[in-house]
């Protein structure tokens, strides 16, 4: 690939991605939005290519997550092709290190033909150039059957300079998962709307078990600051945020997030509620949940796919109630088309079946995702069903569309995801970090890439 811009961007980024999602919280229930205002860029207005459903095609689909999401991706392209048996969809699986080795497609020149990219990460290769933007097909073909069904405000995550890029494919809520049984060995109450920040630790020290025996030891909850969904959801849960209203300047380093970070910081050293993140080498915060070392754990819905195999009692709850507000923050996937991939239309084509009724239905089968669609999200039937899933549906869907903000679509967010991981890494690692000196390097680094 020759797009200098695009080249860069590989060079500057290393980002884990997650299968987390979201759509927009209800006005003014969000932290201002990160993303940049589109300039005065009209959006394509040719005529898209039509597809020829006679016209016989192989293309690539990639995608990352456990092996159960990997076989729910698989069923997925096994339904289009049956409907359009005469494209050949190659799934390219990619279960870790995924964008570093997506970037590496585009070097080589390899790139599948549909790619899914949380939102985020969709917008970085938006802007350097090597995706094409959906807008021409999207335009030419919107109607409520088709694509008029999609969250609004997750179809905004898709847009950037005056065109959409992608669809979306999966999103979902973040809640706090909680485990009933040391929630009822405490003595503690379930956690619910009444919760707050100081509730946390309060209760907190409750749940956790100090026992010198590892076996007995228990926290009250676990989590990576780093890591930018829980990072941005406590950021936002005090008032701040990543940039300006126009994406032009970096406000990371503000009281806000200091107030976030620092909180997240006492629970570890100050309240003791929490493992230390040196803990996360020999596992990780899912795994420590699900070996019931901790009581709570901080995730998406997607999660909740995971928990079907947990072999204790547990339930959801929403986020604690921050100092401004309960925001949990997700990551819209989309389906992206590489600018160089010769089969546009039928990668076009299977976007649009993952998208729709049936590939959404595939999907959100397991409890992997919420649904893009409103119809099938209220449709209790198909989105949770009761007889299958013994959660609060309530709360699953509260906390989509009432409290949940996109983390930051700015062009670029990937390279400052990565500087933000360096930096608030070492810092909760460290009992005597200082967070005014992490964000002030922060700033620092994210400026000095900031577009002039």
């Amino acid at each position: 690939m020759k797009n200098s811009k695009a080249i860069a961007l590989i060079a500057m980024s290393a980002v884990a991605l997650s299968a987390c999602s979201s759509v927009n919280p209800a006005p003014g229930a969000a932290p201002a939005a990160s993303t940049p205002a589109p300039n005065s860029t009209p959006a394509s207005t040719s005529a898209a290519p039509k597809f020829d459903p006679n016209k016989k095609a192989t293309i690539k689909y990639s995608f990352w997550g456990d092996t159960d999401t990997k076989a729910l991706h698989v069923a997925v392209t096994e339904a289009f092709m049956k409907e359009y048996p005469n494209v050949t969809v190659e799934p390219v699986y990619i279960p870790a290190e995924y964008l570093t080795k997506i970037q590496t497609t585009f070097t080589g020149g390899t790139q599948p033909d549909l790619i899914n990219f949380t939102a985020n990460d969709l917008i970085s290769f938006a802007a350097a150039g090597v995706l094409e933007p959906q807008t021409k097909w999207i335009k030419g073909e919107w109607d409520k059957e088709n694509f008029g069904d999609n969250f609004e405000r997750l179809m905004k995550a898709m847009e950037y300079n005056g065109e959409i890029w992608a669809l979306p494919r999966n999103s979902a809520g973040r809640t706090i998962f909680y485990n009933k049984r040391i929630f009822d060995e405490a003595g503690v109450k379930y956690p619910d709307s009444t919760w707050t920040w100081d509730t946390l630790i309060e209760q907190g020290k409750k749940l956790t078990n100090s026992s010198t025996d590892p076996n007995k030891k228990v926290f009250a909850i676990g989590f990576q600051g780093e890591v930018s969904d829980i990072g941005a959801s406590y950021i936002w849960q005090a008032g701040g945020d990543y940039f300006s209203p126009d994406g032009k300047k970096f406000i990371l380093n503000s009281p806000e997030s200091r107030k976030a970070f620092q909180y997240l910081h006492d629970l570890i050293y100050v309240h003791q509620i929490a493992p230390n993140p040196s803990v996360y080498t020999n596992g990780t915060p899912q795994s420590l949940f699900m070996n019931e070392k901790v009581a709570m754990h901080f995730d998406a819905g997607s999660f909740i796919a995971t928990m079907q195999k947990a072999k204790f009692a547990w339930d959801l709850a929403l986020f604690p109630m921050g100092p401004k507000n309960r925001i949990g923050a997700l990551s819209p996937t989309s389906l992206a088309i590489p600018k160089d991939s010769k089969n546009k239309e039928a990668a076009w084509e299977l976007a649009k079946f993952i998208n729709g009724p049936k590939g959404q239905e595939i999907l959100i089968s397991t409890g992997f995702s919420a649904p893009v669609r409103k119809s099938i999200l209220n449709d209790e039937k198909k989105y949770l069903p009761g007889d299958k899933f013994k959660v609060d549906r309530k709360v699953a869907l509260e906390s989509y569309t009432d409290h949940s903000a996109v983390k930051p679509t700015n062009p670029i967010w990937t390279q400052t995801d990565t500087i933000i991981k360096k930096y608030l890494g070492l810092y909760f690692l460290d009992k005597n970090g200082k967070i005014d000196e992490s964000l002030k390097l922060i700033e620092n680094e994210v400026n000095a890439i900031m577009p002039k």
